[in-house]
């Protein structure tokens, strides 16, 4: 199971803007594929689920190597609505990281504050 550090240049967007990721290889691995999406996810207690999912695609496959580094972009979708708390659940953005390895994928996940336009 790989272990990643996962950086993106802000972790605040407006609607149609880039992001700009940078990963490293903390612990490697081999993948069958390392990419990152941007998902807006809608979560209550017994429920979660992503409505919308924006992918980079795969960017890298191959043995993971402590010290490799990659970088990638992804589009905020133009009509990207901004996170929401209820009293039964929340919606919100979230950039995942995952490498497609045989049994359980390596992930790693941090929140992104997509803005009102």
């Amino acid at each position: 199971m790989a272990v990643f550090d996962l950086r993106l240049r802000a972790y605040q967007a407006k609607p149609g803007d880039t992001l700009y990721g940078w990963v490293g290889i903390v612990q490697g691995g081999k993948t069958r594929g390392l990419e990152a999406e941007l998902r807006y996810v809608e979560e209550t207690r017994s429920y979660d689920e992503a409505n919308t999912i924006v992918t980079t695609g795969p960017f890298y496959v191959g043995p993971l190597n402590p010290g490799q580094a990659f970088e990638f972009t992804l589009q905020v979708p133009a009509d990207a609505k901004p996170a929401q708390n209820g009293n039964h659940g929340r919606l919100y953005w979230q950039l995942d990281l995952k490498s497609d390895e045989p049994g359980f994928d390596s992930h790693a996940r941090v929140g992104v504050e997509v803005l009102a336009p």
